[in-house]
């Protein structure tokens, strides 16, 4: 070979090897279960007490009826209602298990618990005869199963038929890119938080979805990918109700936030920690913080 064409092989050759080099860095995250093994995680999610994280009212009955006595009754039941309703749901915690039924297929169940207080009294009296059930149902609701749905093992969504919201908690907590992923990568998952029906006349919307490899450390002859989450959703314009004084300027803002650990060896999380906000304005004016997070069991 004439120096010329070894000097301009140098080059190439260089940027070959450094290309492998980046191919070899790739990692693909797979969940890994043994036959008959489950993987169990607590799993939370609650509102966080912050100054200004929770604030909720409700001035649609005054909007719809203008201010009136019907109005402010039916504020009043409403308010009763959530206040009632929080106080079983602010003490409940969930448990979810992974399964591998079959052959490159993950059952994913979430399944309310008792998170350790038994003594809730729901006042029904305050909400008058026609809700006097809450109490009852919410009994029923402890230990039911709140999702169900399946994954593949290389994190892919095999339940396309679940419903929008069990659909976010199954894409959230174990959605994976389902190919080989390097530090800086970024794809979009299986979350559409914001739902609006043919009531809404939207003026403007704005969506992002992203998730991005931040790290993968070698740690025991593991890899552990650092995943960082970040989704924004947002919508605004005219709420149409069928009765009332008109349309009613609605907002909605949904953001999540989260940073989770994955092992390439065990085919699984080793923490998974996020915080999600809502804000809302129009028939309900609301804004609630909730932490979710995943523990090993």
């Amino acid at each position: 070979m004439s120096p010329i064409r070894c000097f301009l092989a140098i080059p190439f050759l260089l940027i070959c090897s450094m290309a492998l080099g980046q191919t070899g860095d790739a990692v693909l995250m797979k969940w890994k279960l043994k036959p008959g093994e489950t993987i169990k995680y607590k799993t939370f999610i609650d509102e966080k007490d912050s100054a200004g994280s929770q604030k909720i009212s409700m001035p649609f009955p005054g909007k719809l009826f203008g201010d009136s006595t019907r109005a402010d009754s039916i504020t009043n039941m409403m308010a009763e209602f959530f206040k009632q309703m929080s106080k079983v749901t602010d003490h409940m915690g969930y448990i979810t298990t992974l399964s591998e039924t079959k052959k490159d297929l993950i059952d994913v169940e979430m399944a309310m618990v008792d998170s350790g207080v038994k003594d809730i009294v729901v006042d029904t009296i305050k909400l008058g005869e026609a809700a006097k059930g809450i109490g009852a149902m919410m009994s029923k609701m402890r230990g039911g199963v709140t999702l169900r749905g399946s994954i593949h093992e290389d994190g892919t969504i095999a339940s396309f038929y679940t419903k929008g919201g069990q659909r976010n908690l199954l894409a959230g907590f174990f959605e994976l890119p389902g190919r080989p992923v390097r530090i800086g990568d970024s794809w979009s998952i299986d979350i559409h938080y914001i739902s609006m029906d043919q009531s809404f006349k939207c003026d403007s919307s704005f969506r992002k979805n992203n998730v991005v490899v931040s790290r993968i450390d070698k740690k025991n002859g593991d890899e552990i990918v650092t995943l960082q989450y970040d989704i924004d959703e947002f919508v605004t314009g005219d709420l149409v109700a069928p009765f009332g004084n008109g349309p009613i300027k609605t907002t909605m803002k949904m953001t999540y936030k989260a940073i989770a650990e994955f092992s390439i060896g065990k085919g699984r999380w080793l923490s998974y920690d996020g915080v999600m906000t809502e804000a809302s304005t129009g028939l309900m004016d609301s804004r609630v913080k909730k932490q979710c997070k995943l523990i090993a069991e």
